[in-house]
Order: C-alpha cells, then structure tokens, then sequence
C-alpha cells in the first residue's frame, strides 16, 4: 500500500455494536463539547483513543500489580 503524502495516519473500517443507550451518551457528548463538527465515527475513535491512554497510565499498572511497593527481601 502506498505512504499516504498528506499526514494524515492509515484507517481501517469495523463494524462495533454500541448500546443505543451508549451511543446516544457518545453522540450526546459529541455535540454538547468542542467536537460537535467530528463526525460520529471519528469522535467515538476520539473516545476509544482517550480511554485507552487512560487506561494504559492509571487503570493496567493496577492489574499489573505496579502500584504495590516492594518490601525488604520480598522476591520478584
């Protein structure tokens, strides 16, 4: 595949199934903020970006058990 030349970064199409409840929380957010011109799509992957940086620097370093401070002699 050719290197796109306008800075923009390679997409991929997928079908997710939202709640209707769920997406009308997205859509809901999406217009009462900033990015009531984003378009439906481009604001939950907007959202899906957010959450994952999110969850990479507060939410796994718990599942991983990083956040507990070694103690004198434990093991690792």
């Amino acid at each position: 595949m050719p290197k796109r030349k306008d800075n923009f970064k390679n997409t991929e199409t997928i079908r997710i199934r939202l709640s209707s409840d769920l997406k009308n929380l997205c859509n809901e957010a999406r217009m009462s903020g900033a990015h009531s011109r984003m378009s439906e799509s481009a604001f939950v992957g907007y959202l899906i970006e957010i959450g994952l940086k999110k969850y990479e620097k507060s939410i796994l370093p718990l599942e991983k058990g990083e956040d507990e401070i070694p103690r004198k002699g434990a093991r690792r």
